[in-house]
């Protein structure tokens, strides 16, 4: 399955205090991550705060990894101090089979609206790679809403560059406030 590594998540969170610490014999670690409070770990252990639930689930390979209880997906840091949780995101690929001769398509889609989480518009980039394809991203279920897409045009891969996205076969569009 792939990866796109660098997808930040922008955590609104209202702390009382900067000093906030987990409750006795709460978990402040799993695998290689820190969970500092209000994040937690565990569901209804009392070391969180509603929404900002970790899962630590040990992997086929033996290694425990967090994920956020509300969505489901891969916690690869979180900064309380700067607000914002890194996550691992499936990529959507729609692309030729030579096997089977067709189209396969692998959609992927991740909904923050009831949640308190958000899309950071400072280190995300909707960022499309091939020829003649399409893709989007929206925020309908908020006041403020938006769509934003990406169009990469060119004749054949032949005309990618590969490592760069600058011309025929890439482009690149922010994620809007």
């Amino acid at each position: 399955m792939a990866f796109l590594p660098l997808l930040v998540v922008a955590v609104m969170l209202h702390l009382a205090s900067t000093s906030a610490q987990s409750g006795p014999g709460c978990k402040t670690q799993c695998g290689d991550v820190d969970i500092p409070y209000p994040f937690g770990i565990g569901i209804g252990t009392g070391c969180a705060i509603r929404d900002f639930e970790i899962i630590c689930r040990r992997t086929a390979n033996g290694i425990y990894k967090p994920f956020l209880f509300v969505r489901n997906v891969e916690v690869l840091s979180i900064s309380v101090p700067f607000s914002q949780v890194r996550v691992l995101s499936d990529i959507s690929t729609y692309c030729y089979n030579t096997s089977t001769r067709s189209m396969v398509q692998k959609a992927w889609s991740l909904d923050f609206s009831r949640s308190p989480y958000r899309f950071s518009y400072l280190h995300n980039k909707l960022i499309v790679i091939g020829c003649n394809t399409l893709a989007y991203i929206n925020n309908l279920g908020s006041t403020a809403k938006y769509t934003t897409a990406c169009a990469a045009v060119c004749e054949s891969p032949a005309a990618l560059t590969n490592g760069s996205c600058v011309g025929a076969g890439c482009c690149q569009n922010d994620i809007p406030k």
